[in-house]
C-alpha cells in the first residue's frame, strides 16, 4: 500500500516509536531487537523521518510520546539529538509527556542533557533486580554500579523517572528490602513490578524446557504482595496490576492504552490502533524499511474482550455502566462469567463497578478469561 494509514486514521492521542536496537539481548526478552551498526542507525532515522514527512497531516497533536525498545539510549548522543529534531516537527502541547526507555548502562549525562531540552521529559529505566548476582541470572548487561550511577544522575537532575523490576526470579530472595533502600535514596516517582514471564523462542524458554532454569508460575506471588504493600506504605498509589505511582505521576501513555485510547506506532514491530482498525509493522528491520504492514479490522467481540481485559488491569476496575454505554446490551455469557468470578472470590462488585480482589490478582488471567465472549 502506498500510504501507511488509511484516511480514517487522522488523529491519535499517543505516539509510540519502537527503537529496535539493543547492545545485547537478555535471555527472557521477547521484544524485537538487533545490535545497532552505524548503517542500521542511519537507515532507521531516514525511514522515521520519511514517515514523519509523509504522514505529517495525520500525526495530529499528541498527549503522550513513548520511545521504547530495545534500548533507545543505546543510540547515544547523536540518536538522542535525532529524536529531539523529529519531535520539533510535531504539534506538541506544553503538557505532552515524552517518555524514553533506557537501560542503566547507556544512560549517560551527555544523552540526558540533550533529552532535557524536551518539555515534560520522563525516563523509564529498566533495572529489573538490585544485586549483581540476580542481574547475572537474568542475563542483564548492567551491574549495580551502572544502576546506582544512573539513578543518582536522574535524582540530582530532578528528572521524572520510573523504574522497572522483575519479580518471581528463581534463586532470588524478595526484592522488597533492597527496593525499600533504593526508594529511600533515589525516590523515583513511578515503579513497575512485573512477574517473570517465559516467552516462546527466548533463551530462557529453552533453559526452562531443559530443566536448567526452574520456573513455577506461582513463584513470586508472595514477593508481589510484599512489594505492593511496601510501595503503598511508601506513598505510591497502586493504580494498575503491575504499576505504582506517586500522586500525579501515573504513566499517561500507558493509561491511554489501558483506557482503550487511539495510538499511532512507528518503527519495526510497532502497532497502531484507531477505532476498529489495527495496523502492525513487521518485526524485521529490512521488511519494515520496505513499508510493509498488516491491517486488521477488530470485531465488536474483539473490542469488547479487549476493553474488559484492559479495564480490569486497572485497580479501579471495570465500570459496567460504561461497558453498556460502549457496547449496548451485554450478552448473558459475560454475566455468567462475572457471577462465577464473584463466587470464587476473584472479583468484588460495588455500585456497578467490578475489580480484582487479592485472590484475583493472583489468578488474573483466569478471572479475565471468564468474562470473554
Amino acid at each position: 500500500m502506498k500510504n501507511l494509514y488509511s484516511p480514517l486514521i487522522t488523529r491519535h492521542s499517543s505516539l509510540y516509536l519502537h527503537v529496535p536496537f539493543c547492545l545485547s539481548k537478555c535471555g527472557y526478552c521477547a521484544f524485537y531487537s538487533i545490535v545497532p551498526s552505524q548503517d542500521l542507525k542511519n537507515k532507521y532515522f531516514e525511514k522515521l523521518a520519511a514517515d514523519f514527512e509523509n504522514e505529517a497531516e495525520k500525526l495530529g497533536s499528541f498527549k503522550t510520546i513513548f520511545v521504547g525498545g530495545g534500548n533507545p539510549t543505546a543510540l547515544g548522543e547523536k540518536g538522542a539529538a535525532k529524536f529531539v529534531e523529529l519531535f520539533q516537527r510535531l504539534d506538541l502541547s506544553e503538557t505532552a509527556e515524552i517518555t524514553f526507555e533506557s537501560n542503566p548502562e547507556t544512560l549517560s549525562e551527555e544523552v540526558l542533557n540533550i533529552l532535557c531540552s524536551l518539555k515534560k521529559l520522563r525516563i523509564s529505566m529498566g533495572i529489573q533486580r538490585l544485586s549483581d548476582d540476580e542481574l547475572t541470572i537474568l542475563d542483564r548487561k548492567a551491574r549495580m554500579k551502572n544502576v546506582l550511577k544512573a539513578a543518582e544522575m536522574l535524582s540530582e537532575k530532578k528528572i521524572n523517572f520510573s523504574c522497572d523490576f522483575i519479580l518471581g526470579v528463581p534463586f532470588c530472595a524478595s526484592i522488597a528490602d533492597s527496593l525499600k533502600m533504593f526508594i529511600g535514596e533515589f525516590n523515583p516517582n513511578h515503579i513497575s513490578a512485573y512477574m517473570l514471564s517465559v516467552e516462546e523462542g527466548t533463551p530462557l524458554c529453552e533453559k526452562v524446557r531443559t530443566g536448567e532454569f526452574p520456573h513455577d508460575s506461582t513463584v513470586g506471588t508472595e514477593e508481589y504482595f510484599q512489594v505492593r504493600d511496601l510501595l503503598i506504605s511508601e506513598g505510591y498509589t497502586h493504580y494498575e496490576i503491575s504499576n505504582f505511582a506517586k500522586n500525579g505521576f501515573e504513566s499517561l501513555h500507558n493509561l491511554n492504552y489501558w483506557l482503550c485510547g487511539d495510538y499511532l506506532g512507528l518503527g519495526p514491530a510497532a502497532v497502531s490502533t484507531k477505532g476498529n482498525i489495527r495496523r502492525s509493522f513487521p518485526d524485521d528491520f529490512e521488511t519494515w524499511l520496505k513499508g510493509e504492514e498488516e491491517i486488521e479490522e477488530l470485531s465488536e467481540k474483539d473490542k469488547f474482550n479487549e476493553f474488559v481485559m484492559l479495564a480490569l488491569r486497572l485497580i479501579r476496575g471495570l465500570d459496567i455502566t460504561e461497558l453498556k454505554h460502549r457496547f449496548g446490551e451485554i450478552p448473558q455469557e459475560f454475566y455468567n462469567g462475572l457471577e462465577k468470578n464473584l463466587n470464587q472470590g476473584l472479583l468484588v462488585e460495588n455500585a456497578e463497578r467490578v475489580r480484582l480482589t487479592d485472590k484475583g490478582l493472583t489468578f488474573v488471567d483466569q478471572a479475565i478469561a471468564e468474562l470473554f465472549l
